[in-house]
């Protein structure tokens, strides 16, 4: 799951994007209403696919940002609880230890 971390799993993005139709009144005249068109065979299948794939890249997220948390102090964790993905959260961390890294080198220096 190291790419999670890395930065080089992305959120899948849906390949389908919906199309809007006229919706027709009860004489089968179109209207001003839009509503979206039903999606073929083919675009079914790619939907159920890129669900697999999201749902598999939701679930890496959730171990990696589980896996974080369970390994670093409450204290850190409370700073970096609010990032997004797990890449943005590792990023947290390492400015948070390299600020702290300085500091202490320019303590010890002292």
């Amino acid at each position: 799951l190291l790419e999670h971390v890395n930065g080089s799993a992305r959120e899948p993005v849906c390949p389908v994007k919906p199309r809007m139709v006229p919706r027709k009144d009860s004489e089968g005249k179109e209207t001003r209403d839009f509503v979206a068109a039903p999606y073929t065979k083919q675009e079914e299948d790619e939907i159920k696919e890129w669900k697999l794939q999201l749902k598999e890249w939701k679930q890496g997220e959730a171990i990696v940002k589980q896996q974080v948390a369970t390994t670093i102090p409450d204290s850190l964790f409370m700073k970096i609880r609010d990032r997004g993905t797990a890449l943005e959260i590792w990023e947290a961390i390492q400015n948070d230890l390299q600020n702290k890294s300085r500091m202490v080198a320019i303590d010890l220096r002292r």
